[in-house]
C-alpha cells in the first residue's frame, strides 16, 4: 500500500489545477468571512442594528466554509478525473490492477491533505472574524474545535467526492453533484434537511448537534465512497 500512496502523492505534486484550486480555497474562506463579519459590524454602525447586537463568530465561518467547499471539491476531484480526461488511469490500474488500493490511496491523500489545509484556513477565518466583530462576538468556540470541526468537514466532504469522481468520472458532472450534496442541499428544509450532507454539515460546524450531525457526513462519505468503488471495480478504465 505504501507505493501506492506515494505514487499518487507523486501524481498530485506533477499537477498544478489541484494546488491552485487549494490556494483559492485557502483565499476564499477567510475573504468571505472577513466581507460578512464587515458588513454585520458595518450594519451596527450605520443603525441598522441595535448597538448590544452580538453574533457567534461560527455563524460566519460556516457560512464562509461552506462556500469554500467548492474549490476543496475542485481540488479533489482532479485528482481522479484528469486521469480519465487524459487516459492515463489505464496506466495507473496497469501498475496497480487491485482498484480498491488504488482509490483508497487517492481518498487518503487528498483528504489528508484537504483536511489539514481546511483546518488550519478554518482556525484563520475564525479568528479573523473574532477580531473584526471585538464585542459583537458571542459564544466564542475554543481553537482546538474549531480546528477539528474544520478539519473533520472538509476531509469527510473529500472522501465523499473521491468516491463521486470515481463514480461519474467527469470533471463537470462530479463538480456539480458534489456541489449540489454538500452545498446545494441546504435549501431542503426539516425534516429532511439533518439527514443531508449540507445541513449536517454547517451543524456539525455550529456545534448545534454535532454527534447526529458527524454520524451523517460519515455516513454520506462512506455511502459514496463505496459506490465509486463498485463503480471502478465494475466498469472499463
Amino acid at each position: 500500500m505504501i507505493p501506492v500512496l506515494h505514487a499518487e502523492w507523486g501524481k498530485l505534486c506533477s499537477l498544478r489545477s489541484p494546488w491552485i484550486c487549494l490556494v483559492a480555497a485557502a483565499l476564499l474562506v477567510p475573504v468571505t468571512a472577513y466581507t460578512l463579519a464587515n458588513d454585520f459590524v458595518y450594519d451596527i454602525d450605520q443603525g441598522r442594528l441595535a448597538d448590544g447586537t452580538t453574533r457567534p463568530s461560527l455563524d460566519f465561518l460556516g457560512s464562509s466554509m461552506q462556500f469554500g467547499l467548492a474549490m476543496f471539491i475542485a481540488f479533489t476531484m482532479l485528482t481522479i478525473t484528469s486521469e480519465y480526461a487524459t487516459g492515463s488511469i489505464r496506466s495507473t490500474l496497469l501498475a496497480e490492477p487491485r482498484r480498491v488500493r488504488v482509490l483508497m490511496a487517492k481518498s487518503v491523500v487528498v483528504s489528508a491533505i484537504a483536511a489539514v489545509t481546511g483546518a488550519v484556513v478554518g482556525l484563520a477565518s475564525y479568528e479573523l472574524v473574532a477580531f473584526i466583530l471585538g464585542d459583537h462576538a458571542a459564544g466564542e468556540t475554543s481553537a482546538i474545535a474549531v480546528l477539528a470541526r474544520s478539519g473533520v468537514l472538509v476531509g469527510l466532504a473529500s472522501i465523499l467526492v473521491c468516491g463521486v469522481a470515481a463514480l461519474v468520472r467527469s470533471s463537470v458532472g462530479t463538480l456539480a453533484t458534489s456541489f449540489g450534496i454538500l452545498v446545494g442541499m441546504l435549501a431542503i428544509p426539516e425534516p429532511l434537511g439533518p439527514w443531508l450532507p449540507a445541513q449536517a454539515g454547517a451543524d456539525w460546524l455550529s456545534g448545534v448537534g454535532a454527534g447526529r450531525a458527524l454520524g451523517v457526513l460519515v455516513a454520506w462519505a462512506a455511502v459514496a465512497w463505496i459506490a465509486g468503488w463498485y463503480a471502478l471495480e465494475r466498469r472499463d478504465a
